[in-house]
């Protein structure tokens, strides 16, 4: 194979097939980084991963992770199929199988996807779970190990005298306008 790039590996069949310029990437795995040519600081394990990749600075790591990505830079998808439909976006991260946008949010960015099958469609926004249609009740706590809301915070009954724990609603960054905090639901 002829290569220009420097400072590269790869373990696999197909594996950065065809590099022509492209420097310090890791490939381990079938078609992993296999039409990269110019792309760099790249690291794919998995068969598929980053296989149409052109872009720089992302990792993959399972089979298809950001396998149709090109263009894009500093994405991180871990789990099979993560990020699979990121084309051109950049700073992304997913965690899960097949987490990241949907076919139509091929160009995000600062997009976070976590858990299996969670679909976030609008750069700088953060989705928790799958989506409703795949039958995900997603529920979040914080300080709770088993949360019985879709967000469920415990926290300590103003514990040194700390006041600024909760949750704080604001209209904008220029103004004061907060919600009145509700009572306390006991269960």
């Amino acid at each position: 194979r002829w290569t220009k790039g420097h400072y590269n590996k790869w373990i696999g069949t197909q594996a950065l097939n065809a590099n022509i310029n492209g420097y310090s990437n890791i490939a381990i795995g079938s078609a992993a980084l296999t039409y990269n040519t110019s792309g760099y600081s790249n690291t794919a394990t998995g068969d598929g991963a980053l296989s149409a990749n052109n872009g720089s600075y992302n990792t993959a790591t399972g089979a298809g992770s950001l396998s149709n990505n090109t263009t894009g830079n500093f994405n991180a998808g871990f789990g099979d199929a993560s990020l699979y439909d990121n084309h051109t976006g950049s700073k992304n991260s997913a965690l899960g199988y097949l987490a990241g946008p949907s076919s139509g949010s091929t160009n995000l960015w600062y997009s976070v996807a976590i858990g299996s099958e969670a679909k976030v469609n609008c750069s700088n926004c953060m989705v928790l779970g799958g989506t409703v249609a795949s039958g995900a009740q997603t529920r979040v706590g914080i300080n709770n190990p088993q949360p019985l809301t879709d967000l469920h915070i415990i926290q300590d009954t103003d514990a040194g005298g700390d006041k600024l724990r909760g949750i704080r609603l604001q209209r904008s960054v220029t103004t004061n306008h907060c919600r009145t905090p509700l009572a306390p639901v006991t269960t």
